[in-house]
């Protein structure tokens, strides 16, 4: 089938010991989501929609207090975001998909030249003066 592009989809294909990091970082965030941790991620979302909702507006106009309940009721323990899990390392990637992303393994040379001062020009001016002899005239 040719795409939109006019180029046709083929079969990635690679081995699945080089998908290993994956599948242990992938196992970390399904241990992360429990049956509770589900449950009260659904509570939440249902509570948002009754306070959001236009129907019940009229209703939580008249009972200020179920509102007020319903917005201060206790705080839910949802699933602990896992910030080791939002960026895929670079060593992870295997090499086959970096070489079609266009990823390159080579780290990048640093264009790093540290600017003299005007005490290091002075003192890289003396050491190339051949007659001075270290011996300060002040």
């Amino acid at each position: 089938n040719d795409t939109a592009g006019g180029q046709a989809l083929r079969p990635y294909e690679f081995k699945m010991e080089e998908l290993d990091g994956f599948r242990y970082r992938a196992k970390d965030a399904w241990h992360a989501v429990t049956r509770v941790a589900v449950r009260e991620a659904r509570l939440k979302e249902i509570k948002q929609e009754l306070l959001n909702s236009k129907k019940l507006k009229s209703y939580f106009e008249d009972n200020p207090k179920d509102r007020q309940i319903l917005r201060h009721d206790k705080s839910l323990h949802t699933v602990k975001h896992q910030e080791h899990l939002k960026n895929v390392p670079e060593y992870i990637i295997p090499q086959t998909l970096k070489n079609v992303a266009g990823i390159s393994s080579k780290k990048k040379k640093r264009n790093f030249r540290p600017q003299n001062t005007q005490t290091q020009k002075k003192y890289n001016k003396r050491k190339a003066d051949p007659l001075d002899f270290g011996i300060s005239t002040k």
